[in-house]
């Protein structure tokens, strides 16, 4: 598994290239023509990207298409020129000598060859493990699915001819306590998850897609002799927290719901890529883990998400159950029509959701320019893709549409694709990746309509004061003329003297 620390020219762009600064009133320089609760960013990238995802698009057909499925590993080994004679040089009851490290070592470079698709139909599932030790011959190169607790990882490196013919200089040995069995399984495989240190004791579930090669010697301590597979990969499903490899509470359910977080190494290193055949796995397994995730309902008023961590540190936010909201501008039903994924795990379809992520106060900038015309900038909204496996009634798929829909959505990583409004600065558009199980659609009240309601309340209410002030007053002063008036007409109530007229 890949453990290099580089980063791709994307990834060290959004580390050291993206600046936030807080605007109290205004977007920059008045950018975006619609108000700020609209949620539309200074450009809409979102109808440049492909509907569907990489692996979502028809495959290019092979020079020989073939007409049926293989019904082995070992047909398709044989392919390989790893055929029956090859496979007859692994031999029982001793352990693994350097002999049999060639054929291992061919096996291992082309097991990726061998094609996930087709493991569903031929693990091998009414044989015992006592039967399998009895018969090795004639179950060696046979599929089998492994459970239980890795105990122990070593090294083992190739001879440097072998190495370069191969091109990798290195396996591992993973022993594995079968889960309520007796046997010990020592699978031989490329990968194993960066948390497990080589050399030092483990009890760490994990489980594995196998071919059987033989049945080794049995140990002092041991009643049962061990039994040595290939494997492409071993899946690790942790039961406890680490922090120091990042398995925090988010992680952890993850894996307690089926979610291999062995794939999480490559998760790391994939962010500012965009999404290809490497991510398929990881993918489909997360997309069927949430479905099992403990409820966790959405509650209106919780806080917008800040999206300038998931852009400038994706990997410490990978795989956390994160509150999603916004808006909703595109929502597509995408067909699964690969059989293994519908038999694996029960997906048909998804809905893929093009969403804006709400910024606030703040504007994103992605350069050194404030102006957007040497580097992107967005002001209102960032874009963000939420992938779902069902709708509520109340959704659809459709374009141009502008509903608010919010959920607990799982971060899978910081994608990168083409759109116009990037491209014109010679870049990538990044967005983060949200699955979730499903979504909901709400009505969010935005902090510049509180802001606005209440300045026109007051408006109202300063007016009904200024208009109950001047009734006052002119009433007063009417009453007080009324007065005056009828004083002026009655006197002191004594009769007009005549008498000195003439």
């Amino acid at each position: 598994m890949a453990t290099s620390c580089r980063t791709s020219r994307v990834g060290r762009a959004l580390v050291f290239g993206l600046l936030v600064s807080t605007n109290l009133l205004l977007p920059a320089h008045g950018r975006d023509a619609e108000p700020a609760d609209a949620a539309v960013p200074t450009a809409t990238p979102t109808t440049d990207r492909p509907p569907q995802l990489p692996w979502e698009a028809p495959r290019p057909r092979a020079a020989e298409p073939i007409l049926r499925p293989p019904t082995s590993p070992r047909e398709i080994l044989e392919r390989y020129e790893i055929g029956p004679s090859q496979l007859e040089g692994f031999f029982s009851g001793e352990p693994l000598g350097p002999g049999e490290e060639d054929v291992l070592a061919k096996i291992l470079f082309r097991f990726p060859r061998l094609g996930r698709e087709f493991f569903e139909t031929w693990r091998i599932k009414d044989v015992t493990w006592d039967q399998l030790a009895a018969r090795p011959g004639e179950y060696r190169a046979q599929l089998f699915a492994l459970r239980g607790q890795a105990t122990k990882v070593t090294e083992h490196r190739l001879l440097p001819e072998l190495a370069e013919l191969m091109e990798f200089d290195r396996y591992y040995r993973i022993h594995i306590a079968l889960a309520d069995s007796p046997y010990r399984a020592v699978v031989c495989t490329r990968h194993i998850p960066a948390a497990w240190k080589v050399g030092e004791a483990l009890q760490e579930p994990a489980s594995a897609d196998a071919l059987f090669l033989k049945v080794g010697n049995s140990a002092e301590s041991e009643s049962k002799p061990q039994l040595y597979f290939a494997a492409g990969r071993v899946a690790w499903f942790p039961d406890r927290l680490q922090p120091e490899n990042g398995i925090g509470p988010g992680q952890l359910a993850l894996a307690m719901a089926g979610f291999d977080l062995g794939l999480f190494d490559d998760l790391r290193q994939a962010n500012g890529k965009g999404l290809g055949d490497a991510d398929r796995e990881a993918f489909y397994q997360l997309l069927s883990a949430v479905e099992r995730l403990p409820s966790s309902k959405w509650e209106a008023g919780q806080v917008p998400l800040d999206v300038v961590p998931l852009l400038q540190e994706p990997q410490a936010e990978q795989l956390r159950q994160l509150p999603v909201q916004g808006i909703a501008r595109r929502i597509t039903k995408i067909a699964v029509g690969d059989t293994d994924i519908q038999r694996r795990f029960g997906i048909d379809h998804y809905f893929e959701i093009d969403l804006f992520l709400p910024l606030g106060d703040k504007t994103l900038r992605f350069g050194k320019d404030p102006t957007g015309e040497q580097n992107p900038v967005y002001s209102n909204s960032f874009p963000a893709t939420l992938i779902v496996r069902q709708l509520p009634p109340s959704l659809r798929p459709g374009d141009k549409q502008y509903e608010h829909v919010a959920t607990n959505a799982v971060f899978f990583k910081l994608w990168t694709y083409r759109s116009s409004y990037t491209q014109q600065f010679g870049g990538l558009q990044p967005a983060p990746l949200f699955i979730a199980n499903s979504v909901e659609s709400v009505e969010v009240t935005s902090s510049a309509h509180v802001a606005s309601g209440v300045l026109v309340g007051a408006a109202f209410a300063l007016a009904f004061v200024v208009i109950g002030v001047v009734f006052w007053w002119f009433r007063g002063s009417d009453r007080q003329h009324a007065r005056r008036a009828h004083e002026g007409r009655s006197g002191d109530g004594t009769q007009p003297d005549f008498s000195q007229l003439n």
